[in-house]
């Protein structure tokens, strides 16, 4: 690339005896009159040139030959071409692009002449348009009518705005009358904002006075709510769940005619400025097919509590309270809940929140205005009963039912019954045994059984038997709401554990876990125990816990494989090479391993077979699945798998040179790895991560000792090190007796004021041997192991 300065001034010279006039260039300062190239082709300043047209121009008077310079900017031309005498043009490969601006010039050039070379003028260009890409200018299709321009502004209309996409540009559809524009802004109505979607937009809805703006920031008070209140319709009673939570649980989708389920009532304070609630009151409306039985106002908004209920509503339900920050974002409250009856089959019926007398406040505000506050609803059906838990007829749901059930356990329908489907899945497994749990020892017309919808009646044919099919159109997901722990990780509901212990524990329950047993000897029998808890904020119980739990087989073997006292019912464990498959149990009643407590599942006896004692046990998910009381089958996402191990660790010795122990000694494991004081036989476990690599390296803090070797090191530890001794001597143990004592100093004195790094009294290895060497020794006086 070359550039080149502009011409700076015209004279008048002769040549050859004819005079011309020339212009100087401040290269050199030679005449370049005519022999700068010009008249080019497209001409300077050309717009709408055509991608595939090619460049031409005059040559200069002398030019032996043209170098061609081309770019988009003017100051950083570069040399694309050189042409000969006679070929003055230049075709760009490829062509130019479309909707661009190019600058070019010409330099003359001519070895034999002095003045060379001869930089022409920069000259610039424009392509034309080609807005919808399909390699034609913008003018030739419109021309060509293979585009239309209805405004006639040169534009092929598919490129022009179009919100509404109707193939008509914006201003031609306002124009024409096809859109209105109430605001005048030349964008469609359909297009401009409309949050409360009436049609009209935002801005003419306040202009009109069809909205309100209280706060004047353009956005009707409609769509700008400071307040949610939302209803949630659930199936387990609210009473063991929890009233605050982070995200709303999602709301049942159906319930079964016949039986109890409950509204609950959830708000939260979402505007700008959220100091909480203290005090909510609404009214609720709902179907004529449903009604309300019992009110409840949980345990936050206790004070004032209210609500009537009536036919098809309940009237000012809500309480107050005096708290500070009550269900301010992100955080929802539950105001109460509503027992309602399923009383006629409905294929939709509707619960709507409607403003009430009573009203929201909020803390130090005073009420909020109804139009700064969403009041939600929510829809669902009324089914007809699809199944029932009383399968041998009686007067009670019990072990004659639980005996027909037991043939189709985990089997797909068919072969397995309909009639045992509950949850109509057409797979009969611990999501329909979680359902019937809540039927067992209850009269089949006890309105506290809960019973799954089934749309559709739930049949399951012979394309249907694939475990895991529902019913089209229908899952039961949305009958457990999402659960939230009240701390550790998100959208966790349920959590397994496992412990490695020498013996097993004495209960199958229990709020705090044992822990794990630090080490396993070769040949040592211990034991493996799987727990399991519903950590979830709506925790009823677990009814089936069943996983896979893993092993290394060359370190460890199964011997006995126990299921405790709890997990009895369908309980199963299969023993294979490093896994235990489908490892669990059920049992039928509520409340099992409801946190803080835990219930263990299983208990594994397990050998250490090999040398390496270094174990690590994990659990992965089951076939057969987890299920809670009510609530159907969790998910494994919604569920923590837990692990443990056995870890590997070092260990070994610190003594003296006659063999005594050192107490206090701190071994240290560097990149990660543990640390570990010796015990008053100089023994010590420095514990280290599966795989560590490292230093260990011994030391004191209180006395001055060096040590044989002075650090060992290790690569990927995945085992036991033992014997990893150490020999400690005390630099100010002049006679290594192992003690230090006057017969110490009196060697010390011997060397007072003596230089030598190599002198046993050299203690600071600095010379002469002084006061720094006598403060470490008075340091160590009478030390002894």
């Amino acid at each position: 690339m070359v550039q080149f300065s502009g011409v700076t001034s015209a004279v008048t010279s002769h040549s050859s005896g004819q005079f011309t006039t020339a212009l100087i260039d401040n290269v050199g300062g030679s005449c370049i009159a005519s022999n700068i190239a010009s008249r080019p082709s497209p001409p300077d300043l050309a717009i709408n040139v055509p991608p595939d047209r090619s460049l031409r121009w005059e040559p200069g008077a002398n030019a032996g030959w043209h170098q061609v310079y081309l770019g988009t900017d003017p100051n950083t031309l570069e040399l694309v071409a050189t042409q000969s005498i006679g070929n003055e043009i230049y075709e760009r490969p490829g062509g130019f692009d479309f909707g661009q601006t190019y600058y070019w010039r010409i330099v003359e050039v001519n070895d034999a002449h002095p003045g060379s070379p001869w930089p022409g003028y920069i000259w610039r260009f424009s392509t034309s348009l080609d807005c919808n890409g399909n390699g034609i200018p913008d003018q030739i299709d419109i021309a060509a009518g293979t585009s239309l321009d209805r405004n006639g502004n040169g534009i092929p209309d598919e490129c022009e705005p179009d919100c509404n996409l109707n193939g008509v540009p914006d201003d031609v559809d306002i124009a024409y009358g096809n859109s209105l524009d109430c605001n005048g802004n030349g964008v469609p109505d359909e297009c401009d904002p409309d949050c409360n979607g009436n049609g009209i937009p935002d801005e003419c809805d306040i202009a009109k006075g069809t909205s309100t703006d209280e706060n004047d920031d353009g956005i009707p008070d409609e769509c700008q709510s400071e307040v949610r209140v939302v209803p949630v319709g659930v199936l387990i009673d609210p009473a063991s769940t929890s009233e605050v939570r982070t995200t709303l649980p999602d709301s049942i989708e159906a319930v079964v005619r016949g039986s109890k389920y409950y509204l609950e009532i959830w708000a939260s304070d979402t505007g700008a400025d959220n100091p909480g609630f203290t005090g909510v009151y609404v009214d609720i409306s709902f179907c004529d097919q449903t009604s309300a039985s019992a009110l409840e106002h949980g345990t936050t908004f206790t004070t004032f509590p209210a609500g009537d209920i009536q036919s098809g509503g309940v009237d000012e339900f809500g309480g107050s309270t005096f708290s500070a920050g009550v269900g301010a974002e992100p955080n929802w409250v539950r105001i109460g809940w509503i027992e309602m009856s399923a009383v006629i089959d409905a294929p939709a019926c509707s619960v709507s929140l409607l403003p009430s007398a009573g009203g929201v406040a909020a803390y130090g505000e005073g009420l909020v205005p109804w139009a700064f506050i969403a009041l939600e609803s929510v829809d669902l059906q009324i089914l007809p009963p699809a199944r029932s838990y009383n399968l041998d007829g009686d007067s009670v749901i019990g072990v004659g039912d639980l005996s027909l059930f037991a043939p189709s356990w985990q089997r797909s329908v068919p072969p397995a019954q309909n009639a045992h489907d509950f949850d109509c899945d057409c797979f009969v497994g611990v999501g329909d045994l979680s359902w019937f749990a809540t039927g067992w020892s209850k009269s089949p017309a006890d309105p506290t059984i809960l019973y799954p919808p089934c749309p559709g009646g739930g049949n399951c044919g012979e394309a249907a038997s694939m475990r895991g099919m529902a019913p089209r159109g229908f899952t039961l997901t949305s009958l457990r709401p999402m659960a939230k722990m009240s701390s550790g990780p998100a959208d966790v509901d349920v959590a397994f554990e496992l412990v490695v212990l020498n013996a097993p524990s004495a209960s199958g329950t229990t709020t705090l876990l044992p822990a794990s047993i630090g080490s396993i000897a070769q040949g040592q029998t211990y034991y493996v125990e799987v727990w399991v808890s519903d950590v979830g904020d709506i925790s009823t119980g677990i009814t089936s816990a069943y996983v896979d739990l893993h092993f290394p087989a060359a370190a460890a073997s199964v011997t006995n494989v126990s299921h405790g006292n709890l997990f009895t019912l369908f309980p199963s464990g299969s023993v294979a090479s490093g896994v235990i498959d489908e490892l669990g149990g059920s049992q039928l009643s509520p409340g099992v391993g409801v946190a803080p407590q835990w219930a263990r599942v299983a208990v594994i006896r397990m050998r250490a077979d090999a040398v390496p004692p270094s174990v690590t046990f994990s659990l992965s998910p089951s076939s057969t699945k987890v299920a809670a009381y009510g609530r159907g089958v969790i998910d494994w996402p919604d569920i923590s798998l837990g692990s443990a191990s056995v870890p590997p660790k070092i260990t070994g010795f610190v003594r003296t040179l006659r063999a005594a122990g050192l107490d206090g000694v701190l071994l240290f494991a560097d990149n990660g790895g543990g640390s570990s004081l010796t015990d008053a036989t100089g023994y010590y476990e420095v514990v280290v991560p599966q795989g560590w690599s490292g230093t260990v390296t011994p030391g004191s803090i209180e006395f001055s000792l060096s040590f044989d070797p002075d650090a060992l090191s290790y690569n990927n530890v995945m085992n036991v090190f033992i014997n990893q001794d150490y020999t400690a001597h005390n630099i100010c143990d002049l006679d290594g007796d192992d003690d230090v004592t006057i017969v110490d100093f009196a060697y010390f004195a011997d060397y007072w004021l003596q230089s030598g790094a190599e002198l046993p009294a050299n203690f600071d290895l600095s010379d002469p041997i002084g006061y720094p060497d006598l403060e470490i020794f008075v340091n160590n006086w009478l030390w002894t192991p």
